[in-house]
């Protein structure tokens, strides 16, 4: 295997520090610009940079425990927000290191040896970020927040894990060049396997998606409440711009929270409190304005119990894409039993588990008391995003495996042939 210029090893430790370097800067710097700009503050600028690592902590998936008046316990909420510019710095910043390393031939294949050199690279870069983050929650010493150091190294460990496969994977991709073929992000993967992800990652975009344009709806009927509430906290210029920006963080939790409501579950807002399809039971939320765009206490319409057809479509769409890219050429076998079971149960079984890691890794608490249930409730969610996903993959796998969709096809055809056979026999 081609290495220019380092090893998969150095590459990958390099990669992690600079990946630190940047998630953690993302935090520090605002904290310390905002403590520079607010002449009315008590902390100290040392403890604004253990605030900020708090925020770093959680932001990478751990946990810290509070001890102020008022609010005392742990918290383990994540704002998904600052999760995903985090993935993305390790994603991309894997991915720029990754492509130093030559994997593949000039055919498109790989390496002899690349196998175990991705293993080592991704390794070596989750390693790097780990440990960094270890010794650096290690040092935080501050008496209003305590950061647990060992859950939050294994989020930080499972986090840089995932984000550099998938920045590796990146690397790897190559467009077609002349004779040379093009080699695909999921070049590692067998098939069907590949496509089964690829059809996972579809929908849950779908999902998302569909989540995205509830929440804005949302915040653009309550925008009022949100324009009143962001006013009357007074925030002023810079702490105007540190609000919004602590409201983009907030905002993809509340799109994986409509998400969930969509597929038939129930976030919760507090002890006591419950958001679903059928009602809203709103309890006292943090002072963030764009909160305000949460439904009001109430029984909703029974119509609003429809809206769960949304996903079902979107799960339908998803294993259509699966069923053209797993279908057998001309000049190929029919698919058989096993085949058949690892494909559609794959895709169930993978789209399930990644939307209730979605949906649990969009929960958690803050403090003790009244907001220690926050977010999707996951034992309301389980039966109906079942079903959700059985009814609308079974319906394509039914359409698709039973000859239905090519009959009709070939039904659709025949009644073409004869009207064009009529149209040239009225012509002539």
């Amino acid at each position: 295997m081609i290495r220019r210029p380092s090893s998969p090893a150095a590459a990958g430790i390099i990669a992690g520090l600079i990946a630190f370097a940047v998630n953690a800067a993302t935090v520090i710097v605002p904290a310390i610009a905002a403590h520079t700009a607010d002449s009315r503050t008590s902390l100290s600028l040392l403890d604004a940079i253990m605030v900020a690592l708090s925020f770093f902590a959680l932001g990478n998936g751990g946990a810290i425990h509070l001890i102020v008046t008022g609010m005392t316990g742990p918290v383990t909420i994540s704002p998904v927000g600052l999760t995903v510019v985090f993935f993305a710095v390790l994603a991309f910043t894997m991915r720029s290191r990754a492509r130093l390393i030559e994997f593949t031939r000039a055919d498109g294949g790989l390496h002899p040896g690349a196998i175990a050199g991705l293993g080592v690279i991704i390794g070596a870069f989750a390693a790097a970020y780990t440990v960094a983050t270890m010794v650096t929650m290690m040092l935080i010493t501050s008496a209003d927040v305590r950061v647990t150091t060992i859950p939050t190294t294994l989020a930080a460990l499972v986090l840089s894990l995932v984000a550099g496969a998938v920045g590796t994977m990146a690397s790897l991709k190559r467009p077609a060049d002349g004779g040379i073929p093009a080699v695909g992000m999921l070049a590692l993967i067998p098939h069907p396997f590949d496509a089964i992800i690829r059809a996972i990652g579809a929908t849950v975009l779908l999902l998302l998606g569909l989540g995205a344009l509830l929440t804005t709806v949302m915040l653009a009927v309550a925008s009022p409440s949100v324009m009143e509430m962001f006013t009357g906290l007074k925030p002023g210029p810079f702490g105007g711009a540190v609000l919004i920006l602590a409201q983009l963080l907030v905002l993809p939790s509340l799109i994986v929270w409509a998400m969930v409501v969509l597929l038939g579950g129930t976030v919760l807002t507090g002890i006591g409190t419950g958001i679903s399809l059928g009602g809203a039971t709103v309890g006292v939320l943090p002072v963030l304005p764009v909160l305000a765009a949460l439904p009001q206490p109430g029984v909703f319409p029974r119509w609003m119990l429809a809206l769960m057809i949304l996903p079902v479509i979107a799960v339908g769409m998803g294993a259509v894409l699966l069923a053209r890219e797993t279908r057998p050429l001309a000049d190929e076998p029919p698919l058989d039993g096993r085949e058949i079971a690892v494909i559609w149960g794959g895709f169930v079984g993978g789209l399930f588990c990644v939307l209730m890691l979605l949906a649990a890794f969009s929960g958690g608490a803050i403090g003790a008391d009244q907001l220690s249930e926050l977010g999707p409730k996951l034992s309301s969610l389980a039966l109906p995003l079942l079903g959700i996903i059985v009814l609308g993959a079974g319906s394509v796998a039914v359409w698709e495996l039973t000859g239905l969709g090519q009959r009709t096809a070939d039904a659709t055809q025949r009644l073409r042939d004869r009207v064009d056979a009529s149209e040239r026999t009225d012509e002539d």
